[in-house]
């Protein structure tokens, strides 16, 4: 019996501790950046190009390409149903 009262006085007590207040935030974002977003991917590319991924008729010596990308988007909601976008690789 006594297991079962430390275990519910337990349990009582940690649902004590979740359910605080939280603090409210002393930070307020401008009306422009309210409304704003970006975006940032990066990635790969680690499979092998040669003559045969190229359309027939194609040919080339030597290959070159990145093997790391990035992309970066930053936009800004004007209304709710229109935003301007600008993005780069």
């Amino acid at each position: 019996m006594r297991k079962y009262l430390i275990i519910i006085s337990i349990l009582l007590f940690s649902l004590k501790s979740f359910s605080q207040n939280e603090n409210a935030s002393k930070t307020k974002f401008t009306n422009f950046l309210s409304k704003s977003y970006y975006s940032i991917n990066l990635g790969g590319i680690f499979y092998p190009f040669s003559n045969e991924n190229l359309i027939d008729g194609y040919a080339t010596n030597t290959f070159s390409r990145d093997w790391f990308s990035g992309r970066l988007l930053l936009g800004h909601k004007i209304i709710d149903d229109f935003s301007a976008q600008f993005g780069t690789m």
